[in-house]
């Protein structure tokens, strides 16, 4: 599993549907709680402002950084446009 560090680029893994985010939404992450057990990450809209900031754990975000970098490490590709089509 590709570790998650402050200001990396995460997508979400699955909805969140308790907060109206949706698998795909991608965001950073902002604040890395414990041993990369849970993170504070600021989600962006397609005009790149802020829509939220949320505490969210493990399971539920995944780095985008082996994706942008070309080195996916087994990762499925990001859905296009929001992420998830």
């Amino acid at each position: 599993m590709i570790p998650i560090k402050e200001l990396d680029a995460v997508a979400l893994a699955r909805d969140v549907p308790e907060h109206a985010l949706r698998r795909g939404d991608v965001g950073t992450g902002v604040l890395v709680h414990g041993n990369g057990e849970g993170f504070e990450v600021e989600l962006v809209g397609d005009d790149s402002h802020t829509v939220a900031l949320r505490t969210l754990d493990r399971a539920q975000v995944r780095p985008l950084r082996g994706f942008l970098e070309g080195q996916s490490g087994g990762m499925a590709p990001p859905p296009a446009a929001r992420m998830d089509g």
